[in-house]
């Protein structure tokens, strides 16, 4: 009997799927503790009480109050109107890599994702940025370096195909109360493509910047680290319940339609129902009795 085809969750686009950060959320509860943040509303809150009659100062917060409630009510009551549901994929979905090719009017004997989990080798890219600094990102410098690092972003999501980018993730520390570390969680489809990338010029310019800057002003408060991990194939497994398209789901992978040999994207996102993808081995294309941890 052959074996059973995997099933993508998603189409594959014309586009690429390039995900953003949420900047301005992310500053305003990083670059501010919860003390803060109240002392600011109660600053507010008296200056309104100061400038207009009490039953029109306390208003702005009154109706804020009963909009968060009553939304809160109707989504908790009603999930159809939970805006935070409306991404999530159903039940069981686990990431594979799509074939390199397909051709959908002979899905058959040529789909768009194979049987073989764990297919290919992915390189892990943990890059990201601490300011240890009480000003965070007012401190010295700290805005210009995060103009390079946005810079930097924007190339490899205009290269992606060039560096073998297959996308990436942002996500915040939660070791302090506020100024904590940014870190981006990227994917490559080769370490060769990740170490092009880091010799371009935006990459090299953001880091000969940062060089000069320590050199010359001496300040120590902008932090950076970065981690690399090449997984080969079969040697990496994932699994996602109810949850959004995140972190390797998140991603986007070159396909080409042979109908038109036109170049698409996919994300390599299947069914983790389908029996091989139930189990951690066999997602990664093992057994569980034939694995060798130090085969």
């Amino acid at each position: 009997m052959a074996p059973i085809k995997f099933r993508g969750l998603f189409p594959p686009s014309k586009t690429r799927h390039v995900p953003r950060a949420s900047l301005l959320t992310f500053v305003i509860k990083d670059l501010f503790s919860i003390p803060q943040l109240l002392c600011l509303g109660a600053l507010s809150q008296t200056a309104l009480l100061l400038l207009l009659p009490p039953h029109l100062a306390l208003a702005p917060t009154l109706l804020f109050l009963l909009y968060t409630l009553a939304s809160t009510a109707l989504q908790s009551i009603l999930p159809s109107h939970n805006p935070w549901l409306s991404d999530i994929m159903p039940d069981r979905a686990t990431a594979q890599f799509p074939n390199a090719t397909y051709d959908p009017s002979h899905p058959d004997s040529k789909p768009l994702f194979g049987s073989s989990p764990s297919s290919r080798q992915v390189v892990v890219f943990h890059i990201g940025v601490r300011y240890s600094h009480p000003l965070g990102l007012l401190a010295p410098g700290v805005l210009e370096f995060r103009a390079r690092l946005a810079a930097q972003y924007d190339e490899l999501a205009l290269r992606a195909r060039e560096y073998g980018f297959l996308g990436g993730s942002f996500w915040r520390g939660a070791e302090r109360s506020r100024v904590n570390a940014g870190m981006a969680v990227m994917y490559f489809a080769s370490l060769e493509g990740l170490h092009a990338f880091a010799h371009d010029e935006v990459h090299r310019g953001a880091w000969e910047w940062y060089e000069g800057f320590v050199r010359r002003t001496g300040h120590r408060h902008i932090g950076i680290f970065h981690e690399t991990f090449v997984v080969p194939a079969e040697r990496w497994e994932t699994i996602y319940g109810n949850c959004p398209p995140v972190l390797m789901a998140g991603t986007s992978v070159p396909v080409v339609d042979e109908g038109n040999g036109e170049e698409e994207w996919v994300r390599p996102v299947v069914d983790g129902a389908t029996p091989r993808l139930r189990s951690k081995y066999g997602r990664m294309g093992k057994t569980q009795g034939g694995y060798q941890l130090g085969e």
